[in-house]
């Protein structure tokens, strides 16, 4: 403690934000100023009447969907958090495993009766038991015609052609010729990020310091278990200010954490 801290001016952001706030001053003919006891005794609104609607009906949903699987697998699910407080729990399969020509279904399958549980190449059920399936088969669906959605994006196109004066005319991967656009172009390597170079340099010093290396590691979902940033009410922004005459002398401030 009480080492010698140089002075090297105030911060280039901070100048920033000080000709940014001389300058909106100036254009509105308003001088800004911040009333922080009036704010403080003032403070938000609180314990103020909030009326309750009940549980919202996608978490209705999800709970009963929850509740089915493990009924059905006779377990028990108790989601668990890892050492950051992140919740482990299953996510959406990424894009790229979805096939979407198997999801469409054309006019040809809806008025068939084609099963739209099962993709375009079929079940199979009654090839194994024709007259017991885990689901109902073979129902009618009715067919109320294009969802008004695709008639949106329809119109929304023809406006955009029509104003533009060009057909969009979108051409798919494996139709797309290779002398269409460049490819295999020089890419200028300048190095690592400065961000990168700092963050690398910051973590061999602790390594160093600490004499534990640091190898982060996934959980079962793929996600990178690392230190997360911290609550944005673990801030206190008042003392993180420096005034024009604390830079001059060269005050130095110690954060001291204190619970209320």
């Amino acid at each position: 403690m009480n080492y010698f801290v140089p002075n090297f001016g105030r911060d280039s952001a901070i100048n920033t934000s000080f000709n940014s706030l001389d300058w909106a001053e100036k254009n509105q003919g308003h001088k800004w100023v911040v009333d922080y006891a009036a704010w403080k005794k003032k403070g938000p609104p609180k314990d103020y009447f909030v009326p309750n609607f009940g549980v919202d009906e996608d978490i209705k949903v999800a709970q009963a969907n929850i509740s089915t699987q493990e009924k059905k697998l006779g377990h028990t699910w108790v989601p668990e958090q890892d050492e950051n407080g992140v919740w482990i729990v299953p996510e959406a399969n990424k894009n790229s495993s979805y096939g979407y020509k198997s999801l469409l279904q054309t006019d040809a399958e809806v008025d068939t009766g084609s099963d739209p549980v099962c993709s375009s190449a079929g079940c199979g059920y009654h090839s194994q038991n024709p007259k017991k399936t885990p689901y109902p088969m073979d129902y009618k669906v009715p067919h109320f015609g294009r969802d008004k959605d695709i008639n949106t994006t329809w119109s929304s196109l023809d406006w955009a052609e029509a104003t533009l004066d060009h057909k969009f005319n979108p051409i798919s991967k494996k139709d797309l010729k290779k002398e269409e656009h460049p490819v295999n172009y020089m890419v200028t390597d300048f190095g690592l990020d400065e961000d990168v170079v700092t963050t690398q340099k910051n973590i061999a010093d602790q390594e160093k310091e600490k004499k534990h290396e640091w190898k982060p590691v996934q959980d079962e979902n793929g996600v990178w278990i690392v230190p997360g940033t911290i609550s944005n009410d673990s801030y206190s922004y008042k003392s993180l200010l420096q005034t024009d005459a604390e830079v001059s002398t060269g005050k130095r401030h110690h954060h001291h954490h204190q619970q209320d």
